[in-house]
Order: C-alpha cells, then sequence, then structure tokens
C-alpha cells in the first residue's frame, strides 16, 4: 500500500486545500467545440462552468428535472458509441448500485482520449442512499479496470470535518462561524497527517507531496482527473 502512495503520477501535490469544482473543471479546458455529459446533473450547477471552458453542456439524471437534457439512468446511456468530448460526475457514484456498468457506459460514450473529472465519497458518512464508497486504492483500481487512466487523484473535503458536521447538526455551521474553521484546519493540516506518519512509521521528510499523500487517506471526498485509452 505505502508503495501505491509513493507514485508521484497518481497523487496531486499541487493543491493544500480542497480542490473545488471549478479547479476540477479547469482539467477538461483545451476541448473547445465539443460535448460534455454531466451525470447526476440535478439542477444543472455546473451548466455555467461547463460552457465557460467552450464545451455543449449535456446534463442526465434519472429525477425529471427541468433543468435537464435527458433523464436516464447512468448505468444504461442513450447515447451513441464515443459522442463526447469530456464527462463529469461530481458527487455521484458513491450513488450508483453498480459502478463499474456506469463506468464501463462512459467510458463507452467518450471519445478515445476522452477526459472524465469528478469526485466521489470516501471518509464521508453515509448519507442519501449512497452504496459504495471509495478509498484512493479503490478509486483508482476502479476507473484502470474501466477503461481509464488516472492523471491526477487528490483530497477534496476533509473526513474529520465531515463527520463533524454530521455529529453536530444543526449546531454545525454556528460552531464553524465561531472557531473560523481553526480547529478543523489544525486537524486536518497538523493532526491527522501525524497520526498517520505514526501508524505508517514513516521517517521521510515532509514534503507538499508526501503531506497531500497523508490528506487522502483522511479525506471524505476525492477528485480525480482521467483519460480515456
Amino acid at each position: 500500500m505505502e508503495r501505491w502512495w509513493a507514485r508521484g503520477s497518481s497523487v496531486d501535490g499541487s493543491h493544500l486545500e480542497p480542490v473545488s469544482a471549478d479547479e476540477m473543471l479547469n482539467w477538461i479546458k483545451g476541448q473547445d467545440g465539443g460535448r460534455c455529459l454531466d451525470i447526476g446533473a440535478g439542477s444543472g450547477f455546473h451548466r455555467s462552468m461547463v460552457e465557460a471552458r467552450g464545451l455543449e453542456w449535456v446534463g442526465v439524471d434519472p429525477f425529471t428535472s427541468s433543468f435537464l437534457s435527458v433523464v436516464c439512468d447512468g448505468h444504461a446511456l442513450p447515447f451513441k458509441d464515443g459522442c463526447f468530448r469530456a464527462c463529469i460526475a461530481m458527487q455521484v457514484m458513491e450513488h450508483l448500485r453498480d459502478p463499474h456498468e456506469a463506468l464501463r457506459e462512459i467510458n463507452r460514450v467518450l471519445e478515445k482520449g476522452g477526459k472524465f473529472v469528478g469526485s466521489v465519497s470516501f471518509l464521508e458518512p453515509y448519507h442519501h442512499e449512497s452504496y459504495f464508497h471509495f478509498s484512493p486504492l479503490g478509486l483508482k483500481h476502479i476507473l484502470n479496470q474501466c477503461g481509464f487512466d488516472d492523471r491526477v487523484l487528490a483530497p477534496g473535503e476533509d473526513g474529520l470535518f465531515m463527520v463533524e458536521r454530521g455529529l453536530l447538526g444543526p449546531a454545525f455551521v454556528p460552531f464553524v462561524a465561531r472557531s473560523k474553521g481553526r480547529a478543523l484546519r489544525m486537524v486536518r493540516d497538523k493532526v491527522g497527517p501525524r497520526i498517520m506518519r505514526r501508524q505508517t512509521g514513516s521517517k521521510e521528510p515532509v514534503t507538499d507531496q508526501s503531506l497531500q499523500a497523508d490528506r487522502m487517506k483522511l479525506a471524505g471526498h476525492l477528485v480525480f482527473y482521467a483519460q480515456k485509452r
């Protein structure tokens, strides 16, 4: 396991804060003139961000909404092979009953070299009928198994932050406002990574890359950028 964490091409050390959706969508830049499939598009929150990057947005979701392009099940996409240049799936994969089947469908509708960007739950507690939460190694494995090369894996929101939110419930927002997030940032930046290093017995010097790898082990969400082979 520890050898996997040392593979620099798989762990993005350039982000010392959780990666935002806007930052993630920069990974699909340079695809002007193509179409981008938004899996689990809901109310179309990411539409303007996709269109700002020169792509035609196509939103799909199993639940009817006036914002959607198509109402469909992500396990059986009603599109021909290779018709999309990019695909995004933001906090969707954990809600799919068969993520392997859904990822193979996404791979099918992407053109060769097409970009796939998204985020998944890891240590975030169970929510809204979530079936599968993905560890970093599990996410890498399922992407590779379904025909993608993983280009970037990075931590999203912190797992301890999300557990705290679940425990405090309605009191969470006032708590964060009072502390200005200092306690949570200290846990994320100092305490968590030190605990992980003690557990693994690592003696290597702390770098941005190693710190980010430690944060991934405690992440509530993981973000990824992959390409179809």
